[in-house]
This record gives C-alpha cells, structure tokens and sequence, in this order.
C-alpha cells in the first residue's frame, strides 16, 4: 500500500439478521487520494464457489446498485477477477446538489471463499487514475481462506 493505513475495525455489529459475521475496515488517506479496504467475513464456506453464475452476477448488482443510490453516477463497470475468484470495478462519481460532480470513486469488490473484499479509492479523476491509485487498487492479494 502506499501508506499505512488506519485500521477502524471497531464498527458497531452487523444486525442481527445480516447474513455477515464479522467486517473490518481500513481508511487511507494520502492528501488528495482517499483509500479504503474493506472485507467482510460470510457465514457459510466457499460463497464464491457455491453459488451460479447468475447469483454471482445478481451478487454485484446489488453492489453496484448500493454504491451508486441516488447521489452517484456510474461512469465504468467492468467483470475481473483475481486468483479465480471473481470481481467487479465500478467508477462512478458523486453528484452534487448544482449538478457538478463533486468527487470520482474507482471500487474494487472480490468475492472469494468466505469473504467479500472491497477497494476503494476516491478523488479527483486525475488522482483516481494516478499510479498512486492503481498502486493502492493492485495491492490486494489474497493470502489465506481462513478468516
């Protein structure tokens, strides 16, 4: 990473009917450049595995969908993956009462064994572009599927 993040893991517990045990998130904050990770812990093993094709896609477009509501517009979407797991980026950008977009987010969600990761970084479009940002984007690396 290109700084050493903050770790904010003391957010309050998913509710009690969430289909989440256990989330942690880290916040970067490199001037004009934000960065976060987030992983959240699933409750049975090998989700990316056990599920269609066809959940699996449905699975992302909730995502995007709850990232872009109604205050973001989606610039980009795009399919990846990393060590076979499956993935998604989405850019999108905040728009401001005037209209104006005010900031652009590149999100990076896997899905793999039993947890879900998420990438984030958030500027202008020159900084969300920069080789700061795709640094901080090409950082993640799967180590272990033992939460």
């Amino acid at each position: 990473m290109p700084s050493r993040p903050m770790n904010s893991a003391d957010s309050p517990p998913p509710p009690s009917d969430s289909p989440f045990r256990d989330t942690h998130f880290f916040s970067l904050d490199q001037g004009d450049l934000g960065g976060l990770y987030f992983l959240v812990d699933m409750p049975s093993s090998n989700v990316s595995t056990q599920y269609s094709e066809y959940q699996r896609e449905a699975f992302f477009n909730r995502v995007r969908d709850q990232f872009i509501g109604t205050d973001y517009r989606l610039l980009n979407e795009q399919s990846l993956s990393q060590d076979g797991y499956p993935g998604q980026e989405l850019e999108s950008e905040q728009i401001e009462q005037s209209g104006q977009a005010a900031v652009v987010a590149r999100t990076r969600v896997y899905l793999t064994d039993r947890r879900v990761y998420l990438l984030q970084v958030t500027g202008s479009p020159e900084v969300v572009h920069s080789p700061e940002a795709e640094r901080f984007l090409n950082s993640f690396k799967r180590v272990s599927s033992t939460p």
